[in-house]
């Protein structure tokens, strides 16, 4: 399986008389026939299909749908199988919007979502931050407003010496 830790690499390929491939690298979710999630590293995406590699064995001819960032998801069959890597073929083509909206995503979140494989859960820590007392806040507060009524006044001042 490729490594999950690389960025993704914009670089075009081309092979023959196939579509233009782009490679991605990124991570994403197959869902089965039944819905069943997994997750998969999406290698390569072009406007007919895809490369990707996958921990669970798929078959030539099965019907998936592949979580496209920036897209959403969208339907597709497995051509081929080689060991761990599948390449497949989209049910209908994507747009060049589509493309580019996927190659130009931005991951806000990522997590195993749908995984066998439990994920950490996160570490939470709960601080308490003492409040300042009702003093000091007004204090703060008197202190702020002297200080902007301060600059406002050089402000006004500085203008009417170059004005008169």
């Amino acid at each position: 399986m490729a490594n999950p830790q690389l960025k993704p690499i914009h670089a075009l390929l081309w092979h023959g008389d196939r579509s233009l491939r782009t490679l991605l690298q990124r991570r994403t979710t197959l869902r089965d026939a039944e819905g069943k999630p997994t997750d998969v590293v999406l290698e390569n995406l072009s406007l007919t299909g895809f490369r990707m590699s996958s921990t669970e064995p798929l078959a030539s001819g099965q019907s998936i749908m592949i979580g496209l960032e920036g897209v959403g998801v969208r339907s597709a069959k497995v051509v081929w199988v080689d060991d761990d890597v599948a390449g497949c073929e989209f049910d209908h083509p994507i747009t060049d919007a589509e493309m580019d909206g996927t190659i130009h995503a931005n991951v806000i979140v990522e997590n195993r979502f749908g995984s066998s494989e439990p994920s950490a859960e996160p570490q939470v820590e709960i601080v308490n931050v003492p409040y300042a007392s009702s003093r000091r806040r007004f204090t703060i507060v008197l202190g702020a407003a002297i200080v902007s009524w301060g600059m406002i006044a050089a402000i006004a001042t500085g203008l009417a010496a170059l004005l008169a």
